[in-house]
């Protein structure tokens, strides 16, 4: 006979026992140039155009976009800079975690049952601060892949192979 007994949320266990290892800090800094470059790109174009191409468009525009793309890449910082002691990762005997967000806190929990595979990636700046992505794919929709980002590439390589392990011993 079918059983579903209702279990008491006093005896459900509490994230908060859980010691999270924040991301180095280093990724910090990278995450940074990242993201200068692409605006130091974007402000270039801008300009480029605003110079080469005469209309009264880009002369009435131009005003506004400029500082509306300053203003959006100095939110983007900012808010990248505070929410950085947000992200943090924790590996337990069932699951790995992963928490994140300034404004908007999310946590993703990823049972190893349901990762069918991980890779490492590495940017060019990532490289040159010997960092790593830890992509973590699962079974189902792909809104529920993780990605932990700016892990030290020794951590990832390492956090990958140990998945991979507890992958197979689930087949």
């Amino acid at each position: 006979m079918f059983s579903n007994q209702q279990i008491p949320t006093k005896d459900i266990p509490s994230f908060k026992d859980v010691t999270f290892k924040p991301i180095p800090r280093v990724y910090l800094k990278a995450m940074l140039i990242n993201k200068i470059l692409i605006y130091t790109i974007l402000f270039g174009i801008l300009l480029i155009v605003s110079y080469s191409v005469k209309s009264k468009r880009v002369d009435l525009y131009f005003p506004i976009i400029f500082p509306a793309l300053g203003l959006i890449a100095s939110a983007d910082i900012v808010i990248s800079v505070l929410g950085f002691s947000k992200r943090a990762y924790a590996i337990r005997t069932k699951d790995i975690m992963y928490k994140q967000g300034l404004i908007v806190h999310k946590l993703t929990i990823v049972p190893y049952r349901r990762i069918q595979h991980t890779d490492v990636s590495r940017s060019f700046i990532a490289r040159k601060f010997k960092l790593a992505n830890l992509n973590i794919y699962t079974a189902g929709e792909a809104g529920d892949d993780l990605s932990i980002k700016g892990l030290a590439h020794v951590e990832a390589q390492k956090l990958s192979s140990y998945l991979v392990e507890k992958i197979n011993e689930h087949v």
